[in-house]
C-alpha cells in the first residue's frame, strides 16, 4: 500500500498511518513528509534492526509532489 506521512505532525502521524497498514499483514511504501523527515529516516533503522521481515516497510525521502504520482500510478 502507499502511504503518504501526514504533514502536521512527525512522529505520531507517521506511526498512525503506518500501524494499521501493517498490522493487517500488508507491506507499505511509505513517503515521508518533506517538511520533517528525520522521524521517518529514524524509524527505518529502527525497523532495520528489528524482527519486521525485509521489505514489509519502505521509506522513500523526497518532494511528494513529484513522487506521489508515481506512487499513486504503480501497477502493483
Amino acid at each position: 500500500m502507499g502511504i503518504l506521512a501526514p504533514a502536521d505532525s512527525a512522529l505520531l502521524g507517521l506511526v498512525s498511518v503506518l500501524a494499521p497498514v501493517i498490522v493487517t499483514g500488508n507491506a507499505a511504501v511509505l513517503l515521508a513528509a518533506r517538511d520533517k523527515p528525520l522521524p521517518a529516516i529514524t524509524l527505518s533503522e529502527v525497523l532495520a534492526t528489528s524482527d519486521l521481515p525485509g521489505g514489509v516497510v519502505n521509506i522513500l525521502t523526497g518532494d511528494p509532489a513529484e513522487t506521489a504520482s508515481w506512487l499513486a500510478s504503480h501497477m502493483e
